[in-house]
């Protein structure tokens, strides 16, 4: 039959092929697990955990785990951190073939797909993922570009490799030609312990002073080293004496907004009878054994991140000062077993000045030994806040008094120093007033001697002011010198900075003030000794004295002769 004219025909129109886009973190993959992003339907993305079915065959088919579904307040970098450490912990350590492996793929963006169940996972099940060799066989080993991104171990130097080298093999009694820096990275302990055996890294070493050095450069990561507990500290000093830099570390602003609709998408707690029947059951003696390398990876201290880190010390420093204990004494579990737990604590942190680190150390890294007696043991102190100073100790009759805190010294130092310039700049500006009030009273050419001390005094006053503009903490100490709640305000602002702050303001306005105060007052004596020359020289009349004349005697004789 013709076709009908009338009747169109629906052209079909090319669906053109969404752009590939990068998962938004890598695969995990060993030889007998592997952890992967998927999406399942079309919004709900999940990590899926899957081994192999034979754990000594390589190549058998991969199976489904474990899945975590990716909701409410759990980012996808936090559902794979779970992942990785559910991986790490199902590869035995001794296992001759662990060997991890970052599978790049992608994934393609939102548009036309091919017809599927709502339920269908839309990820690679492929067979064909890279596996690790048989350690017979004579493949080369992956490039270390294909580690995981998890790995946070800082760079090391050529020292610090060669002396991690010789020191696991010394340890294990091995040939140093025959340790690598992989099997040392690879190792429980991690590059960083073999390469500080023996090294004294506490703060007052060298290497803690060079540290201290470097820091001043980085006043981000000063900050962040400061709120750590010293137990934290050390390891962060070991970290640094490995890289002699600060690239370890790494700063990141971040924003996360979360919506909770129902208690459940909070999530589970599971306990370990619970891991151990998801792994397999009791009954297999390698699901207990998985189960309990995993908590042992998820409790390790050396795998929590340094923000992570900076956030439980918070949490503890204020959780000892709200229960009135000492810091020393108080441990991870309690904080976290409290009725606010280590975020709450951590929130509440900002708004407890008495929480601030304080000089001294919290005494969180010691080795053992006597405990420091607290206030009410030793009966040393008027109450909570502090101690009472310790009396003067005498020594073959001279008495000698205990070293005080040089650095709150330095800032009381400082801050005398800054209320005598800002002192000389107001008695300067008050002595400059009256002279010009001097000035347009008198005659104009009278005082052209003082054209230059005025100019010098202009400069400097000018220079300061635009000083003050520029910088608001020179601003803000002119009314904080006034009052001492305003100064207290001005140092829980401005902390680690206050002092670096008050040295600038000395070296800076110092010199311009003391030029102001010189050139007022050399106008003020010079105005005054012109004023006493000039009085000296103006001639007085000579005084009139009176003719003395001869005084007439009076005589008896003349009398009776009157």
């Amino acid at each position: 039959m013709p076709a009908n004219p009338s009747r169109k025909e629906a052209k079909k129109k090319a669906v053109p092929k969404a752009k590939p886009q990068p998962k938004p973190v890598d695969d995990y993959v060993y030889p007998i697990i592997r952890c992967k992003y998927c999406t399942q339907g079309s919004k709900n993305p999940l990590i899926k955990i899957e081994a192999r079915e034979d754990r000594g065959d390589l190549h058998s088919r991969w199976v489904q785990k474990l899945q975590l579904v990716i909701k409410s307040d759990l980012s996808v970098q936090k559902a794979m951190n779970v992942a990785k450490s559910f991986a790490d912990a199902y590869v035995p350590n001794d296992s001759p073939i662990k060997m991890q492996k970052t599978a790049q793929t992608q994934i393609a963006e939102d548009g036309p797909k091919p017809a599927k169940g709502d339920d269908a996972d839309e990820c690679d099940d492929d067979d064909d993922a890279p596996v690790a060799a048989d350690p017979g066989s004579t493949a080369a080993p992956p490039p270390a570009a294909a580690a995981p991104p998890a790995a946070a171990a800082p760079n090391m130097t050529s020292e610090s490799k060669a002396k991690a080298i010789a020191n696991y093999a010394s340890h294990y009694n091995r040939d140093p030609k025959d340790v690598t820096i992989e099997v040392i990275q690879a190792s429980a302990e991690g590059a960083t312990y073999w390469a500080t055996v023996g090294m004294d890294t506490s703060a007052r070493s060298s290497t803690g002073q060079a540290m201290t050095r470097a820091l001043k450069h980085k006043p981000d990561v000063k900050a962040m080293y400061g709120l750590m507990l010293d137990s934290f500290k050390g390891e962060f000093r070991k970290a640094w004496s490995v890289s002699k830099d600060f690239e370890f570390v790494r700063t990141v602003k971040t924003t996360e907004n979360t919506y909770r609709k129902k208690r459940e998408d909070v999530g589970t707690y599971k306990t370990h009878l619970q891991i151990t029947q998801i792994l397999g059951g009791t009954d297999q003696p390698a699901a207990v054994q998985q189960a309990q390398h995993y908590i042992d990876m998820c409790n390790r201290a050396d795998l929590k991140v340094r923000a992570e880190k900076v956030e439980i010390s918070k949490a503890m420093r204020c959780y000892a000062v709200e229960t009135g204990t000492r810091l020393v004494d108080v441990s991870e579990d309690d904080v976290r077993n409290s009725e606010l737990g280590v975020q709450g604590y951590a929130a509440l942190f900002e708004r407890t000045p008495a929480a601030l680190p304080k000089p001294g150390g919290d005494g969180s890294a010691a080795k053992g030994g006597k405990k420091r007696a607290s206030p009410e043991e030793s009966g040393v102190g008027g109450g909570p806040g502090g101690e009472e100073p310790p009396a003067t100790v005498e020594e073959n009759g001279n008495k000698k008094k205990p070293r005080g805190n040089g650095g709150s010294n330095l800032a009381s130092k400082k801050e005398k120093e800054v209320k005598e310039l800002l002192a000389q700049e107001q008695s300067s500006d008050n002595a400059m007033s009256m002279i010009t009030i001097e000035m347009g009273k008198g005659d104009a050419a009278s005082w052209a001697w003082a054209s230059g001390f005025v100019k010098n005094y202009k400069d400097c006053r000018v220079q300061v002011l635009q000083a003050y503009a520029e910088n608001p903490f020179f601003q803000a100490m002119k009314v904080a010198v006034l009052s001492a709640k305003e100064l207290q305000k001005v140092k829980k602002d401005y902390k680690d900075q206050y002092l670096p702050k008050l040295c600038d303001f000395v070296s800076t306005l110092g010199p311009r003030i003391l030029a102001m105060q010189e050139a007022s007052s050399q106008i003020s004596l010079m105005s005054v000794a012109k004023a006493n020359a000039s009085a000296s020289l103006v001639a007085q009349p000579e005084k009139k004295t009176k003719t003395q004349r001869i005084k007439r005697a009076a005589s008896s004789a003349s009398i009776t002769s009157a």
